[in-house]
């Protein structure tokens, strides 16, 4: 159930704010849900460009120009990091890498720099915990082999894959000995346990957390992550991230939900498990304002696909329970996995921004 679908034509009305450090590119939501304040971009709304925009969750307020946004429907957009439902995260510059990736800038200045690059020693690394999307930087690996190896430049290339995680997947073994198979087929070194802690851009050298040192030639870096500034100055924070009840998405404000990265509800930090607390924080709101106690809860439940190369794409379904360990099951790679995450990003791009899944010319 969705707000848009379950409240009067009257309370559909939305200003959509701004924040100066949005990526005018995406479209993303607030993940902060207000008692009587609905999250609706899109319908009949009006954009309102606001750089004093403060989030005041005891008194069940928004601020924009000074102006109280007291049961108007109000949403923005903040930073590039952000999901959809969520706020997101910001990242800390700071570390010279090449390219930080995790974010839509990165990802477009990647294809250029790549576009470039004639060889040599890559680094693919993880700078702190957490971090969007744990497969996401084997996925980077994998698929950055199948690039040089189509451009003739693999013979004199090297891939390193650092991470803090002691195995690409935790929830799931199956999945994570198939990565760990396709590592090892394609000759990409794996540094399992570790953080980049340090760049030295003079000598090429990443330093890990423990003193150990690795040279590059391209670092491709996760970068330090945290809650962007309106929610921090917001003081819901603690431990640097929102807590919520893992089964209601409500914070120690009544009334008050949030979901998506910015909350420590202890799921991997993407925009699937964004979109499932949002389903159950928007139910609860709903109940809210008519009158009810409200049923719904999170399962932790979230699919996440893996590139492979070239149509081979597996499927894994992980579930995360609060104060149990998290469990996943793996589908090997497959051509039909690949048309199915085809489809299922398709819906998604259309569902949550509005519009179809376009490709990117090539760059000259």
């Amino acid at each position: 159930m969705t707000l848009s679908r379950s409240l009067p034509e009257s309370r559909m009305r939305a200003k959509v704010v701004t924040h100066p450090a949005a990526d005018s590119y995406h479209h993303y939501t607030c993940g902060l849900f207000v008692r009587r304040v609905v999250l609706l971009i899109g319908h009949r709304s009006r954009k309102v460009h606001s750089s004093r925009l403060q989030v005041r969750p005891g008194k069940h307020k928004y601020l924009v120009r000074g102006a109280s946004g007291r049961r108007c429907i109000i949403s923005f957009r903040l930073g590039w990091l952000a999901v959809v439902a969520s706020p997101g995260m910001a990242w800390t510059r700071g570390l010279p890498m090449n390219v930080a990736l995790s974010h839509g800038r990165g990802a477009f200045a990647l294809r250029d720099v790549l576009a470039r690059f004639e060889g040599g020693r890559v680094v693919v690394g993880v700078t702190s915990t957490p971090f969007k999307c744990p497969p996401a930087p084997s996925e980077t690996a994998l698929l950055l082999h199948e690039y040089l190896s189509e451009r003739g430049l693999r013979d004199r290339s090297e891939i390193s894959l650092v991470m803090p995680l002691p195995v690409p997947i935790p929830p799931s073994p199956a999945a994570s000995e198939a990565v760990l198979h396709a590592f090892s087929e394609r000759n990409i070194n794996w540094y399992p346990s570790q953080l980049i802690r340090e760049l030295d851009p003079t000598s090429n050298v990443a330093r890990f957390a423990d003193g150990t040192e690795l040279p590059f030639d391209l670092f491709l870096g996760v970068p330090t992550h945290h809650v962007p500034a309106v929610v921090a100055e917001s003081g819901m924070t603690a431990d640097g991230w929102i807590p919520v009840n893992p089964l209601t998405l409500e914070t120690s404000y009544p009334g008050v939900f949030a979901v998506g990265d910015v909350t420590s509800v202890g799921t991997p930090k993407a925009g699937v498990f964004s979109e499932r607390q949002a389903g159950v924080a928007a139910d609860r709101i709903i109940s809210i304002i008519r009158g009810g106690a409200g049923t719904s809860e999170y399962d932790g439940y979230g699919t996440c696909y893996l590139e492979f190369g070239p149509d081979e794409v597996g499927r894994v379904e992980v579930k995360f329970v609060s104060g149990q360990p998290p469990v996943g099951t793996y589908d090997p790679a497959s051509e039909a996995l690949a048309a199915e995450k085809a489809e299922f990003g398709g819906s998604r791009i259309q569902r949550w921004f509005d519009r179809a899944w376009t490709t990117l010319p090539e760059p000259h």
